[in-house]
């Protein structure tokens, strides 16, 4: 195999003494070129050379470069590594796919999960396809994620869903630098080269990667190809562990292909995805269950429920669109907790009450959007009332 190096004083000098036996002994190039232009300020020579190393059948072959963080005693600085791997995909398509199997040692539950993701990060799209079967009942879904639109296809449904697909497309930014800074990897030159331009490490043992609930048993099983940029190729591998006094069997592959060649495509199931719900930018995103404005136009006057729902934290409605001059008024449910409104602007303010039956009223004359809050409970129990 060939090494590309680049040749310091020492292999100067080893170069020059093997020249010494050589009939021509001349410096220079068929141009006139001298070699020792190559020599930079400390004395050791720029040129990128190669270095021949024959293979198991005694054939002349080109070596590679070891990867970032890594050498011939394995993976040295798993944090140099990764960020190879980060740049990699986050700056190149690529399809990745990955399977796991977790099943308890006594023949209890099992769990499985297989995806496959297509990746433009640059274009801020991804697609993926994805089948689990175990714990839930067996399901298939897809996804597509395209700037900060996220939907997500089941049983014939679209929605959209950022969490689902926050979870996809996060499994290998996650899961791999995950595994790189909890396991110990040894270099497997058996192993190396079985694919262009790829190194091969072995897992070897345990460095930290379960918390103090879980604990591993015995030592890993797993192989790790990496090629000479840095990108996590392929792995294939088993974890053995005890949680929750159970003895589990993590069987786990994935791997990457088309790296700079994917191809992104919009599925035909998104022409049924629904309409984008208005946050009023993102205001209204940490309110559980908001399903989109009510329209109360060409009503005087609007009724607005305080500490509704089952725990008592919601507006309802909790966005309203209402006519200029039209009254809004809140009534305290029967939850006895202490509320208020209050604008976010400074428009309205009500008292602090648990009072059931008590009410608060104002009159929105100019149009816009105002904001509104429970002040004790402002992170999770807001209001907009939206003026046209």
């Amino acid at each position: 195999m060939r090494r590309r190096t680049l040749l310091g004083t020492a292999g100067a000098a080893i170069a020059a003494g093997c020249l010494e036996d050589d009939e021509a002994t001349d410096d220079t190039d068929e141009n006139g070129n001298d070699g020792a232009d190559n020599i930079d300020e400390n004395g050791d020579n720029e040129a990128e050379t190669e270095e021949s190393v024959d293979d198991e059948d005694g054939e002349r072959t080109e070596a590679m470069a070891f990867p970032p963080g890594t050498s011939e005693d394995g993976i040295d600085d798993p944090e140099r590594l990764e960020a190879a791997y980060t740049d990699i995909i986050g700056e190149t398509t690529y399809q990745y796919r990955d399977s796991f199997t977790m099943s308890e040692m006594d023949g209890g539950q099992e769990w499985s999960e297989s995806m496959t993701l297509t990746a433009d990060p640059e274009r801020e799209q991804y697609r993926y396809e994805r089948e689990r079967d175990g714990i839930a009942e067996a399901e298939e879904s897809a996804g597509f994620v395209d700037g900060d639109d996220s939907f997500v296809r089941q049983d014939g449904t679209v929605e959209r869903d950022e969490f689902d697909a926050a979870n996809a497309i996060g499994r290998p930014v996650e899961l791999q630098p995950e595994l790189l800074e909890g396991l110990t990897f040894e270099y497997d030159e058996s192993r190396t080269g079985e694919q262009p331009a790829v190194h091969a490490f072995s897992a070897v043992e345990y460095d930290g990667l379960f918390d103090d609930q879980v604990d591993p048993i015995g030592d890993p099983t797993g192989d790790l190809l990496v090629d000479e940029d840095g990108l996590l190729y392929e792995f294939t591998g088993t974890l053995v562990f005890t949680n929750d006094g159970e003895e589990v069997e993590y069987d786990l592959e994935w791997s990457f292909s088309e790296v700079g060649e994917a191809s992104v495509t919009e599925p035909d199931w998104l022409e049924d995805a629904p309409e984008p719900v208005e946050t009023y930018d993102g205001f209204l995103d940490p309110v559980d269950d908001y399903d989109g404005p009510t329209d109360a136009t060409g009503r005087s006057h609007v009724t607005i429920g305080v500490g509704e729902g089952r725990t008592g934290f919601r507006f309802d409605p909790i966005a309203v669109v209402v006519d200029a001059g039209t009254t809004v008024r809140w009534e305290w449910s029967d939850h006895e907790l202490q509320h208020n409104v209050a604008s976010v602007d400074d428009e309205f303010r009500s008292d602090l009450t648990g009072e059931p039956g008590a009410t608060f009223e104002h009159t929105f004359e100019e149009t816009g959007v105002y904001r509104y809050v429970c002040e004790p409970h402002e992170t999770v129990k807001r209001g907009v009332v939206e003026v046209v």
